[in-house]
Formats: structure tokens, sequence, C-alpha cells
């Protein structure tokens, strides 16, 4: 899958009040070693983008969990 933001957004929806690394993120969702960097750039576009929260120590979490 390439459009990583959907898969992205929906799983961090399902689990709102958890935080995850962006790799342990990937694993769970699957993703390839040779997909990992396109995944990556995709998330921490969410996160710029504000469709995300960006937490400290590289974790990301849904908006309407995060606590900032």
């Amino acid at each position: 899958m390439e459009d990583w933001d959907l898969e992205v957004l929906r799983y961090l929806e399902k689990h709102p009040q958890r935080s995850f690394k962006i790799k342990e993120l990937s694993r769970r969702l699957g993703v390839r070693r040779s997909a990992y960097r396109r995944f990556r750039s995709a998330v921490l576009g969410l996160a710029r983008s504000g469709r995300i929260a960006q937490l400290p120590r590289r974790r990301v979490q849904a908006l309407s969990g995060a606590s900032l």
C-alpha cells in the first residue's frame, strides 16, 4: 500500500489513548522494510500538517487522545 495516510489515521483513531513510535506503528501495520522510508515520511507529514499529534521522544498519537 502506497497511501499510508488513511491507514495511519484509522489505526490511531482505534487507539486514541495510546501513543506509538513510528517504528512500532510500522510493525503493527505490517509495513515492509522496502516501504518504511515512505511510511515514515507519510507519518511525519501527517504530524506537520496537524492531522495527528507529534509527542516528545518521537511518538505520535491521534489528536483526540493527545494531552499536550
